[in-house]
Parts: structure tokens; C-alpha cells; sequence
């Protein structure tokens, strides 16, 4: 059959093309404590909106002296009350067990946490390896470069007025003074050992896992953005 072509096509009023939805979940960073070192807790809103990430810190908490097996029950509690019944945003977990051991991995993935748990292995080389299933060894700068890069641009946003943002923006003070933004060189002999660094590590396993799969690098750093870190910190928008 013969098919008939509107002559009229181009000047009739066509439909507006609707951008999609942005993208909403939550992202929640732990670092697990070592010895007398803090466990730290942070649950960032991601908002992704034509592939940008904006990531917004909505709590942070740090304790001592509490099992493991207490911190996944939380930790469980916190996914759920994050996941209600209206919204049903997915929630990923993303966890340090650089020092901690696999078993702490088993105890989180039999936790019955409503949501992905991800190991992140962290370690001084230069390349990332590993997936979701297994884990991830990343390098301890591309950590640091993901919340360096998310404060300059304006997309990594911290209520002020949070009970422990002093305490997160000395820590990013120290990592600060550890950056040699010309060179690329980084100093982090400390990073386990003589500095409190829990809440920035939370945040920052967070945002990197976040920015993946494009991972932010030492090219993606501004100089002045470094040297300020502590006025971003206190941004909220």
C-alpha cells in the first residue's frame, strides 16, 4: 500500500523532547575502626543530573568501641530508614577493609543491610582494580582527588551547621598540607597512623565511588581550589 506523506510535517507544533528525571540514591562511606582509631559514618544524597553528580553530605557520625557486629546492625537500621516506603532510593555501602580483614566483610554481606555493600581495599599504587562483586583496591590520592575535585566545582556540599563538620574540615586541612599540587606528589605516611582521618575517609570513599567510572585525577585539581579547601568545606548550597 501506497503511504501518504504530510506535506505540513515541519510546520506543525511537534512535542518538546523531556529531559529525563534526575537520578537520586544514597551513598553511605564507612571507615571501620582500628584499635582506639573511630569508626565514621557518612550518608551523601547523590543527585545525577545529565551524568553530573552533585553529592550532598546529609549525616556524619563517628563512635568508638563498638563491634562490628553492631555497626552492620546500625548500619542495617540506617540503609532501611533511608529506603521508606515513598521514596525506595537505592542505598550502595562502600567500606574500608584495609585493616580490618575480609571477615568484616562477611559479617556486613550477612546483615541483611537492604542495599549494595562494597569492600574497598585501599593502597599507595596508581591504577584501581576490582569490581562490585569482589571489591576494590584503590589508590589512597584518587580518594582524596574525588573529594578535592567535587569541593572546586561547587558539587560536594556540607552543611556547616553539622555537629562534626569542624572535625571534617581539620581532617581536610591535613590532607591539605599533604598535596603537592604541582607536582602530583602526595604525602600520606600518616593516613592510618598519626592523624584522626575517619570522617574525610568516609566522605571520600563515598564520592569516589560515586564519581565512578569517571575517576578524578591530579590533572582535574586546581591550585586555589586546594589552598581553599577549608572555605569549601563550610559550602552548603
Amino acid at each position: 500500500m501506497r503511504q501518504t506523506v504530510d506535506p505540513y510535517y515541519a510546520f506543525r507544533p511537534q512535542p518538546e523532547a523531556v529531559p529525563p528525571p534526575p537520578m537520586l540514591d544514597y551513598l553511605i562511606g564507612v571507615d571501620l575502626a582500628e584499635a582506639a582509631d573511630y569508626t565514621a559514618i557518612a550518608v551523601i544524597e547523590r543527585t545525577v543530573t545529565e551524568k553530573v553528580g552533585v553529592y550532598r553530605l546529609r549525616h556524619l557520625e563517628r563512635f568508638q568501641d563498638r563491634p562490628y557486629t553492631d555497626i552492620a546492625r546500625h548500619l542495617r537500621g540506617l540503609v532501611a530508614a533511608l529506603r521508606t516506603a515513598e521514596t525506595r532510593r537505592a542505598v550502595t555501602v562502600i567500606f574500608d577493609r584495609t585493616g580490618v580483614g575480609a571477615g568484616v566483610g562477611h559479617i556486613l554481606a550477612e546483615s541483611d543491610i537492604d542495599g549494595q555493600v562494597i569492600a574497598v581495599l585501599i593502597h599507595g599504587g596508581d591504577q584501581v582494580s576490582g569490581d562490585e562483586q569482589e571489591g576494590f583496591r584503590v589508590p589512597k590520592k584518587d580518594l582524596v582527588a574525588a573529594v578535592a575535585t567535587t569541593m572546586q566545582d561547587g558539587r560536594l556540599r556540607i552543611r556547616p551547621t553539622m555537629t562534626l563538620a569542624p572535625v571534617l574540615v581539620d581532617e581536610l586541612g591535613y590532607f591539605r598540607s599533604k598535596i603537592n599540587i604541582s607536582t602530583g606528589h602526595e604525602r600520606f605516611e600518616a593516613w592510618r597512623e598519626r592523624q584522626h582521618d575517619d570522617t574525610v575517609l568516609a566522605v571520600a570513599l563515598a564520592v569516589w565511588y560515586g564519581e565512578r567510572p569517571k575517576q578524578s585525577s591530579w590533572d582535574d585539581l586546581d591550585s586555589n581550589a586546594i589552598a581553599g579547601w577549608q572555605a569549601f568545606a563550610t559550602r552548603w548550597i
